[in-house]
Order: C-alpha cells, then structure tokens, then sequence
C-alpha cells in the first residue's frame, strides 16, 4: 500500500515539530535541523490550508523527504465531537454537538432557522413565507 511507503522510517530524518520560519503567499518554509521548503503539506480531502509564520508544524518522515502532516494546535472552547474551522484571525465556523452551524456570530440550527446575537431569527413557514422574529415579510 502506497501509505506505508510514504510513511517508512528514513534514517536521515525524524518526525518533528518544526516551526514555520516563512510565509509568502502559498509558500512557506520550516526549520527542523535545518530549513525546509516546499514542505508537501497532508490535509483532509476537500480542505486546503496555508501554515503562517508562528504556526508549530509536525513534519514527519516519509520517503523521499518530510511532508506536513498538520499544525498544532488546541482544542479551545470545543466540546468533545464538535468541529471548528478558525483562520486564526476572526473568520470561523462551529459545528456543535446539536446539529447547529455556527458562521461566526450567527447561528444557522437543523430546522433552518437563523439565529442573528441579540436574540433576531430568520425562518421559514410551511406555506413558504419567509419570517422575521415569527412575523411574516409583507
């Protein structure tokens, strides 16, 4: 299988965490024993991802060089099961144990409701009416 060979031990290197020494656009560099580019960088299908300067990589062994198999990180205010996707700069989304969607401040539950801070909602009727704090729009 390709993945046991991607990952078999090299004894040159050594997995590590390393931190990111540069970031220009989509390149960025690490330094382990000694600085890395083009560092290939593993990530979920369907998601992609740029480490910035200050971010603690762990870089693992792999044939034919290190790959970035994710940034450290922590946990935070998550509960246990739920997902957060955070720029680390403002912009995130919360999937939390309910079912609901967090897209920063506003909260989007199972039922399609919209949940604006400051207690404001947005619904649907099912006659199709679009409701604003259960009043329908004219």
């Amino acid at each position: 299988m390709w993945i046991t060979h991607l990952f078999s031990r090299n004894a040159h290197q050594e997995n590590t965490l390393a931190p990111v020494s540069y970031a220009e656009g989509a390149d960025f560099g690490a330094v382990a024993a000694s600085e890395q580019r083009q560092i290939p960088l593993a990530c979920p299908g369907g998601i992609s991802y740029c480490p910035q300067e200050g971010d603690q990589l762990l870089l693992v062994d792999a044939a034919g060089g290190s790959v970035c198999a994710g940034v450290i990180t922590s946990p935070g205010p998550l509960q246990p099961g739920e997902l957060l996707l955070n720029n680390g700069h403002g912009a995130q989304i919360r999937l939390d144990l309910e079912g609901n969607l967090h897209l920063g401040a506003l909260t989007i539950t199972p039922q399609g409701e919209i949940r604006f801070p400051g207690g404001g909602v947005v619904s649907g009727s099912p006659q199709g009416e679009i409701l604003v704090n259960g009043t329908p729009l004219p």
